[in-house]
């Protein structure tokens, strides 16, 4: 998650694309996070595999995930995917979580191979 990424998640807010509430994945790093992005009646939530975050799980094991009773309207997938394994199983998981007319929103450098896992 850098600077540019949440100017576009605030564009994506004001035009109604991201309407909540709003799940963000990899928000338990300690850096930047789309929250101050999502006005807080939207209801923002985060998730990552370790840290202070509102559900602890594994999008690539779903491991978990028993704990996400909720379904979201936006899930933000920002810088995350290059982290990952299997990125494709990540947004697998992730879309089982999305209400049905909900939006993912992706963003990913341009990196390989895997880093800082």
């Amino acid at each position: 998650m850098n600077e540019e990424n949440l100017s576009f998640i605030r564009e994506l807010v004001s035009d109604g694309t991201i309407r909540g509430p709003v799940l963000e994945l990899g928000a338990g790093y300690g850096g930047l996070t789309s929250r101050p992005a999502i006005p807080p009646a939207m209801g923002y939530r985060s998730t990552d595999i370790a840290g202070a975050v509102d559900y602890v799980a594994n999008f690539e094991s779903r491991a978990g995930f028993e704990a996400i009773a909720e379904r979201f309207r936006a899930i933000l997938i920002l810088n995350v995917l290059e982290h990952t394994f299997e990125p494709i199983r990540v947004l697998d998981n992730a879309l089982s979580l999305l209400v049905p007319g909900g939006a993912i929103v992706t963003s990913t450098p341009v990196i390989w191979p895997i880093h800082n896992y």
